[in-house]
């Protein structure tokens, strides 16, 4: 009985002054509001609509989902999933295909609060965590942690004369399984894949690579083992460096590596004492060219 005779009048957000939570509805003037469900203004006669809620990507019958991220390799979009188990999976956001990166227990305490994952441009996937050696890498195919090669490989001399691609081998340390690919162009090494990462190295190793066949020679190219000691609960990059915090102390890679944090290349750490830090940094943060270090 106190609904008013015929349609309402339309509000018309001519110039939309923003959501008003600082009186009751009635009190809400007409070129705000007090509730905004599935699109948002954002000038004049024109509107952005808001994701609804999509189909399942993921289903679980045995194991809960501790923490998931988003990230990307080349085009292909993932979601990054860590259980409760320690293991993780990457779920192709496109096709929604499931792969299993790690196996149970890679992560010794699954949690929101444990875990912190980023990416490297589009080529690298980067977890961190809070256990004694506890940064990862995925490259969409080869998963890397403490004990196995790095990547990428870097190629110092090309050679010469290869009419097809030439084994390549790892030798030094402690490891072993380590398996390449590598490709050749005008009868020069042009690049050199992992294919597995091997096992078995350990801190302070290290690892030359050997050619043979492919009818050339003169080609090299080097290779590091995967940082030991490295761990925390948040990770970022900025400015071509990989950013870990871990309580109150950030620690930080060398320009433009991935897996070098020694201080004789340019990586580090510093511990904050500043007032503003209660407890830990929760969260490493880049945008608009900063590095923000949410506490």
């Amino acid at each position: 009985p106190f609904l008013p005779a015929g349609p309402p009048d339309p509000l018309i957000f001519e110039q939309f002054d923003g959501i008003n939570t600082q009186t009751t509805r009635p009190g809400v003037p007409d070129n705000q509001a007090a509730w905004m469900d599935g699109w948002m203004p954002i000038a004049p006669r024109k509107l952005r609509t808001l994701y609804d809620v999509g189909d399942p990507i993921l289903f679980e019958d045995d194991e809960t989902i501790s923490f998931f991220a988003f990230a990307n390799i080349g085009s292909t979009p993932y979601a990054i999933v860590v259980h409760t188990d320690g293991s993780i999976h990457a779920v192709n956001t496109e096709t929604y295909a499931q792969t299993e990166i790690a196996a149970a227990g890679t992560i010794s305490s699954a949690s929101r609060l444990n875990v912190g994952i980023t990416q490297y441009g589009s080529r690298y996937v980067q977890i961190v965590s809070v256990q004694t050696n506890g940064y990862f890498i995925w490259d969409g195919t080869v998963f890397y942690k403490a004990g196995t090669l790095a990547p990428p490989v870097t190629i110092t001399a090309g050679g010469t004369g290869y009419t097809s691609a030439p084994t390549v081998t790892a030798s030094g340390g402690s490891g072993s399984g380590a398996t390449f690919a590598a490709t050749v162009a005008g009868g020069v090494v042009t690049a050199i894949t992992i294919t597995n990462p091997g096992s078995g190295w350990t801190a302070g190793q290290s690892v030359t690579l050997g050619f043979s066949g492919g009818g050339g020679s003169g080609a090299t190219a080097t290779i590091t083992i995967m940082p030991f000691a490295i761990s925390g609960t948040t990770i970022e990059i900025y400015a071509g460096r990989v950013w870990i915090a871990n309580g109150a102390t950030v620690t930080f890679s060398a320009p433009g590596s991935i897996v070098d944090f020694s201080t004789a290349s340019g990586g580090g750490n510093f511990t904050s004492s500043d007032s503003f830090l209660r407890v830990r940094f929760i969260q490493l943060l880049q945008t608009n060219g900063f590095l923000y270090l949410i506490a």
